[in-house]
């Protein structure tokens, strides 16, 4: 997929996550001054936001990169995806016998 349409998809994706609505307009009232001006105010509450989303999700990719580089083989990468569908076989056993 090319970088452009990644980009795309994944802005979507976040732009229309209705939690991240919800917090931010739960949050950005109780935080602004009405007496000031709110865009001024709004942008550097969003370029803040943006900012340390950015650095963290960055640092999440870099982090993720060297551990796979290091130790993921095509051995342990078979293993831990048949790890991970037992443990998600797991939790749907375990809501199906909630539910029952």
């Amino acid at each position: 997929m090319r970088a452009k349409a990644l980009f795309s998809e994944a802005f979507l994706l976040a732009a229309s996550n209705p939690k991240a609505l919800l917090f931010y307009m739960a949050l950005f009232p109780q935080i602004l001054d009405a007496e000031r001006g709110l865009a001024p105010q709004a942008g550097i509450l969003i370029l803040t936001y943006c900012g340390l989303s950015i650095l963290s999700l960055s640092t999440y990719s870099a982090l993720a990169h060297v551990l796979r580089t290091r130790f993921m083989t095509q051995t342990r990468y078979d293993r831990f995806r048949q790890i991970s569908g037992v443990v998600l076989l797991g939790f749907a056993a375990k809501l199906l016998a909630e539910l029952s």
